[in-house]
């Protein structure tokens, strides 16, 4: 399968004050940058029940994070952009959650035990129009920067609320340690548009409800390598410390054997 082309991106395109894709007035950089060549052609799908994201890597498959998903088995709806009718189109698949994936919270609201987040979409009908990603299953050297998008909710400056705009938003990040605990498997830990994030207000920084299932893009030579999946924020409700990522080079055996390479 061909890797992703990227034609240009600058990882100086956004400001240097926080992260804008919440609630800064440049907001529409990190918009242009998720509809950019890169994110346009491969299948991002944005969930209409399951207000996540995820990300096709083969004409019948999506991968996305299991802890947005209610059962296993159930028929989902998703959303995908279609180029050639300019319009998204709804697309419906069956759920496959990883077979050991556990996840609780405790009675005040934190996580409790988080393991194998992830989980497969098998979809009705093969997709086309939009190029599967390529995914990189060799383990990372840290620190790794990396690119992703995601429907995650925004708000704007004069609103005290989040909302779901429908807007896709690309945005950059890097991936400076693991994080590893008895509660959770081994995951990157990362922070979006560092190191200015880390500075941020608690609604910058993070990933919000929606960014679930994200994707998470190394870059080498002009070439997009999915290696990482965007699962769970840690913290408190939606919106916690930092952002954990689940490396897919651990799962590389289940997801060959589940999906149709």
């Amino acid at each position: 399968m061909a890797a992703l082309k990227i034609l240009f991106f600058s990882l100086t395109l956004f400001s240097l004050n926080g992260v804008i894709r919440r609630d800064d007035v440049l907001d529409s950089s990190y918009i242009e940058f998720g509809n950019s060549a890169l994110f346009s052609s491969v299948g991002i799908v944005r969930g209409l029940v399951t207000n996540a994201t995820g990300t096709l890597i083969d004409p019948y498959t999506v991968l996305t994070a299991a802890h947005i998903i209610q059962n296993d088995g159930e028929e989902l709806l998703f959303e995908l952009y279609n180029p050639e009718e300019e319009s998204a189109i709804s697309i419906q698949g069956r759920a496959q959650i990883h077979h050991d994936f556990k996840y609780t919270k405790t009675a005040d609201g934190y996580i409790k035990e988080l393991h194998n987040d992830l989980a497969l979409i098998h979809l009705s009908s093969p997709i086309y129009f939009a190029t599967p990603a390529t995914i990189d299953y060799e383990k990372k050297l840290l620190p790794i920067s990396f690119i992703s998008a995601g429907f995650g909710k925004t708000r704007k400056r004069s609103e005290t609320h989040l909302l779901f705009d429908m807007q896709k938003r690309g945005f950059t990040g890097q991936i400076s340690s693991h994080f590893s605990k008895n509660w959770c498997d081994e995951s990157y830990i990362s922070y979006f548009d560092p190191p200015y994030s880390i500075k941020s207000t608690p609604l910058e920084a993070i990933g919000a409800e929606g960014d679930s299932g994200s994707p998470v893009f190394w870059v080498n030579e002009g070439e997009a390598h999915l290696f990482g999946v965007i699962t769970i924020l840690s913290g408190k409700g939606n919106y916690g410390s930092f952002n954990l990522i689940a490396p897919l080079d651990s799962h590389k055996e289940w997801i060959e054997k589940n999906s149709h390479f």
